[in-house]
């Protein structure tokens, strides 16, 4: 039990990439299945297998961006003939990405913090080097 308390929230890579490929499984079999008219249900299917999936990663689908791109491709997946678009692939492509990006890029992170109201005050190493400097010469 200790190790998963350590165990730090997002996506590994190995994830992400292993996430793309069940969506593009997802994509085939619902394709398959249209023919029968059953593709409806392996669109079900993928809907609660990535919602629990990025769920347990501790990626909320709260956020704006992110339910309207989870939401449109389950209502895309929903619709017989918009169904053969592969929509979970570019869903979960776009899910997985954007959250490693924020990762690997800290601009990323402040740019969604500010469009999202959450500004976190930055103070300048330039700024500070230069009070200092004032202050040493008064």
């Amino acid at each position: 039990m200790e190790g998963e308390e350590n165990k730090e929230k997002g996506l590994t890579d190995t994830t992400a990439v292993f996430m793309i490929v069940v969506a593009i499984f997802f994509d085939v079999l619902q394709w398959a299945l249209a023919f029968i008219l059953m593709g409806w249900l392996a669109g079900i299917f993928a809907g609660l297998t990535f919602y629990v999936w990025f769920k347990s990663k501790g990626i909320s689908f709260m956020r704006p961006k992110r339910l309207m791109v989870f939401g449109g491709s389950a209502i895309i997946e929903a619709i017989p003939l918009l169904s053969s678009i592969p929509a979970w692939t570019f869903a979960v492509s776009y899910l997985a990405i954007s959250s490693k990006i924020k990762k690997v890029v800290p601009i990323a992170n402040a740019v969604s913090q500010i469009t999202t109201g959450k500004v976190i005050p930055f103070k300048s190493r330039a700024r500070e080097q230069s009070t200092d400097e004032l202050k040493k010469a008064a």
